[in-house]
């Protein structure tokens, strides 16, 4: 048994997670949406607005802060052992909350919010995350994957940092990070109303893989761009 988590890389959480979970995320979806549904409105209280309102605004300001500590590790020495780090945050919120979840998937999947469809009091009809409709992007059915959960598990970069450069730091606030907001990004989105559970899922899966990617690409090339380290 040893044997066999030795082979096991974490990497490959996310494959479990999908490979078990994705042929019940119909029944869950609507389980979990219901769960914060009271037959006429979703909750929507003080601590659902303030994370809805500053939750992605704080996980931007951090990806500021990094790269401005990036830009400065060119000029302070003391900085240099950060710059790696803080160039798979920056690129992780720009590729991975920016880019792929918020333009390539909310812009075009076409997938109807819980309060958009007829189950929650809406027109629309429920769609499983496997069945996108490209066809209406102009009717603002953007709910997979999730933009605001995505920002939430953007800590997961320097948590996988701090774990690959064994950077106590890094990792304790990438771990709160994710836990506070990415968790509960993810709870506030479903009890707005505003996502399915597959939509947060998939958000925390496509942030993981970026991250896991941009680390790849970088230790290929480490040790060919002496700047990078």
């Amino acid at each position: 048994m040893q044997k066999f988590f030795s082979y096991c890389s974490p990497s490959l959480l996310p494959f479990f997670i999908v490979g078990i979970l994705s042929p019940f995320t119909p029944t869950l979806d609507l389980w979990f949406s219901r769960f914060f549904y009271d037959q006429e409105h979703f909750i929507d209280n003080t601590f659902t607005k303030w994370m809805f309102d500053y939750g992605e605004l704080i996980a931007i300001t951090t990806g500021v802060i990094a790269l401005l500590v990036f830009c400065l590790s060119f000029v302070l020495p003391k900085w240099r052992k950060w710059r790696h780090s803080m160039l798979v945050m920056v690129l992780t919120l720009c590729l991975g909350a920016g880019l792929i979840t918020n333009t390539l998937f909310k812009g075009y999947w076409g997938r109807p919010r819980p309060k958009q469809v007829i189950e929650f009091g809406g027109t629309k009809e429920f769609r499983p995350f496997w069945s996108p409709n490209f066809h209406c992007q102009q009717d603002h059915q953007k709910s997979f994957p999730s933009g605001h959960a995505a920002m939430g598990y953007y800590y997961l970069a320097p948590l996988l940092e701090g774990q690959r450069e064994k950077n106590q730091f890094l990792f304790r606030f990438g771990l709160f990070g994710t836990l506070f907001f990415g968790v509960g990004l993810s709870i506030t989105r479903v009890a707005q109303g505003g996502h399915f559970f597959s939509d947060v899922l998939y958000a925390f899966i496509v942030i993981w893989f970026t991250i896991l990617i941009i680390q790849k690409f970088f230790s290929y090339w480490r040790e060919r761009w002496s700047w990078l380290s």
